[in-house]
């Protein structure tokens, strides 16, 4: 049987505690997933949705994907090189990687998925800010908001990122209190990203004369 490490030194109380508040945790983000992913289901039921024009660059970005996708065991090294060869400048660098990882997210489970590359994507974008809260601990919500500001502009990224954060943290007794502030954060941010969306859905029906 395998015996929780983080349980082992505690007391009866403390493991039961420790215990409650896992449960209690997995719950409210399971709650919170639930919200998003409904959120997500009512955008995509909207009809006549807004217009977008592909750009070049969304040509570009969509060809440098499909040249990688086929590459199963590529390394990061090989990745970044492709990148930086294909978008010299970082804002597109960026675009190209969460492409690439939305679309193997959207194909993970099927025989279409690359678990290699979606696992590199996955700790390029969002892995190192795991680590950074593991390192340097923010004390309160506005370091947290700090933090994330100066990794990410979209606050679709910050969802993710935060997302990724909690399943990371959620385990790690002593990163309990960034645990809460992820989880708060997090909440914010989806409602936040539901009003935009709203907002993007429904802006071709708006009378603004």
């Amino acid at each position: 049987m395998i015996i929780d490490s983080s349980l082992q030194a505690a007391d009866p109380k403390s493991r039961n505690e420790l215990s409650a508040y896992r449960r209690q945790d997995e719950e409210r983000m399971s709650s919170l997933m639930t919200e998003s992913t409904q959120q997500e289901k009512s955008v995509k039921k909207e009809t006549n949705p807004p217009v977008v024009q592909a750009s070049s660059d969304a040509s570009m970005v969509k060809a440098w994907y499909e040249n990688i996708k086929p590459q199963q065991y590529i390394s990061r090294q090989a990745l970044i090189s492709e990148l930086k060869q294909a978008f010299p400048e970082l804002a597109s660098q960026k675009e190209a990687l969460w492409y690439a990882y939305n679309k193997e997210k959207s194909l993970k489970g099927t025989e279409e998925a690359n678990s290699n590359l979606l696992n590199m994507l996955k700790q390029e974008l969002v892995g190192d800010f795991a680590s950074e809260l593991r390192d340097v601990p923010p004390t309160g919500s506005d370091q947290l908001r700090q933090m994330l500001s100066e990794k990410y502009s979209l606050s679709a990224h910050k969802e993710q990122a935060l997302w990724h954060a909690w399943d990371e943290l959620k385990a790690v007794p002593e990163m309990k209190p960034v645990v809460d502030l992820v989880r708060q954060e997090l909440s914010l941010v989806i409602s936040k990203n539901a009003i935009v969306k709203n907002m993007l859905t429904h802006s071709h029906k708006l009378d603004l004369s």
